[in-house]
């Protein structure tokens, strides 16, 4: 861990900047199929790193997306691609900022994202990356971008849910988050 960075003559090259903390924040895979896969933290996070496996969903019309601390409510905002075209799809007040605007029953294979919420803890904002493929060698792989908003509350983040929107998620489908925090001592 970082506390500063000291140049020539041993100045600090970033004063008052503070150094900040990365940590394993919680790990879930899902053993059947279920609404979502769930990570909840020990403590509060201001920024999150989520990676996240979709082993598919139960049926045609899953949207999959991103949730933050239980809020399932109209609360979200955000646009993501679609594999096919690359055109953006926006939606305001949804229950989730979805990873793909694709409703096709196979893997999305891998879902980045970085979360953060602004200094008073109002907004969380989001934006990611994915690969949408069949996890076969013999199709070719689709590249999704997302990204979004979360307006619901001044608390940092506690938990994250990738939710798997009108159908289940498949078993095996996995999640895992890094927290990052200010060191205040």
């Amino acid at each position: 861990m970082i506390q500063s960075i000291l140049g020539p003559g041993g100045i600090d090259v970033l004063p008052g900047f503070p150094a900040y903390k990365l940590e394993f924040a919680g790990f879930t895979e899902l053993a059947a199929d279920a609404a979502g896969v769930t990570v909840t933290f020990n403590q509060p996070y201001r920024y999150l790193i989520m990676i996240a496996r979709i082993a598919g969903n139960a049926g045609a019309g899953g949207v999959p997306g991103w949730q933050f601390n239980g809020d399932t409510g109209n609360n979200y905002g955000g646009a993501a691609t679609k594999p096919a075209d690359g055109v953006a799809t926006a939606q305001t007040s949804t229950n989730k900022i979805i990873v793909s605007e694709s409703t096709a029953v196979t893997p999305r294979t891998l879902k980045v994202a970085f979360a953060a919420k602004d200094a008073a803890g109002r907004i969380g904002r989001l934006r990611g990356f994915g690969i949408d493929d069949t996890e076969s060698i013999g199709t070719a792989i689709q590249l999704s971008e997302h990204g979004g908003i979360w307006a619901n509350t001044t608390a940092l983040f506690t938990s994250v849910t990738m939710n798997g929107g009108a159908t289940s998620l498949l078993a095996g489908s996995n999640l895992l988050v890094y927290g990052i925090n200010a060191i205040t001592s």
